[in-house]
Parts: C-alpha cells; structure tokens; sequence
C-alpha cells in the first residue's frame, strides 16, 4: 500500500513534558469505532515519549485533534434517456434511488493536529491519505497511522511511504519513504 503524507509544524519537540489529551467532536462521542482509533493512535504517541493525561485538561500540554473520513473516489451519476439526433441516449448506469452510486475506490484521510494547550497555537498538523477498495476506516487506520509517523515529527514536507502488512498481519510495516516536491 502507498500513503501521501503531509506535514507542518515543528520539525523537532521542545524539551519538557510531553503529555496530550485527545479531543473528541460530538460525533466521535458517539461513534463505538473511536476507542480502537484512538487506542491505535496512543500506542504510536506512547512510541515517541508521549504520555496520555487522560481526561484532564489540566495536565495535558498537547491537545490533539484527530479528524479521519472515508469517501468514494469516483461517483455515477444517472441522467434520464434523452433525445439526440432522433435516437434515446441513456447516460450513466443503474444507481440508487437518489441517481448516484459510489465507485469501487475509496480515499481514506486521516489528519493529526497537535495544538499548544495553554496557547491554543497549533503546533503540528499531519495528514496521511490513501486509496482502498474497502470503504471502511478501520481497514486503513494502522496504514495512515504508520505513515503519519514514518517521519515524525517533520516540518513542512510531503512524502510517499510504502508500506506491506507485518508477518503477524496486525501491524503495517514501512518498506520505504520517498520525499515528494508539490
């Protein structure tokens, strides 16, 4: 699997306490997939010095920000027979009720913002980008977490990473990074 990754923000932590909570919008309140994300996502953090401060607001010098979708790559759109040159043209192809149906591809995004607690200042923002077959996030979320992370943290850069499935088929493994110019 390939990942496009972009970064901004600091390129290296200013020393001291390293702690974050992680902030949830209402809709993640309530979505039952949002403990696994987020499980995946403290066990990355937990790799790099960072500590979970849990609920507490107070003690947290990072908030973090995790904003992840799924959307298809490609739509049909299906438009009623029309009249051309004397003949019934039908555009598009059978979809649902509404005239459109999802492609077979779907592009997965996941995007990290670490922001300053006591400045609300936004310290680092990373996206990692991907394109599946498989419209669920789950499916992706270790690739795009994995790939957030192959250089972290990094300033103002983009970069390709590859990666395959690790032999115990839970993890990712990086294969390799590539800068890319934009």
């Amino acid at each position: 699997m390939k990942t496009d990754v972009r970064a901004t923000g600091v390129h290296q932590w200013p020393p001291g306490a390293t702690t974050y909570r992680i902030l949830r919008s209402p809709p993640q309140e309530v979505d039952p997939e949002e403990d696994t994300y987020e499980a995946l996502i403290r066990n990355e953090l937990m790799r790099y010095g960072f500590s979970d401060a849990g609920r507490s607001t107070d003690e947290a010098h990072y908030l973090i920000s995790v904003a992840h979708e799924a959307r298809p790559v490609k739509v049909t759109v299906q438009a009623p027979a029309v009249e051309c040159g004397g003949q019934q043209i039908v555009c598009g192809q059978p979809g649902s009720a509404d005239g459109w149906m999802p492609g077979g591809a779907y592009l997965h995004r996941l995007t990290l913002r670490l922001v300053d607690a006591r400045t609300g200042e936004e310290v680092y923002k990373v996206a990692s980008t991907t394109r599946s077959g498989d419209g669920h996030s789950l499916h992706t979320m270790r690739y795009l977490l994995t790939s957030a992370f192959a250089r972290f943290p990094y300033d103002r850069r983009d970069w390709q990473v590859k990666l395959r499935r690790d032999d115990d088929k839970t993890a990712a493994q990086v294969v390799s990074v590539k800068s890319v110019e934009r």
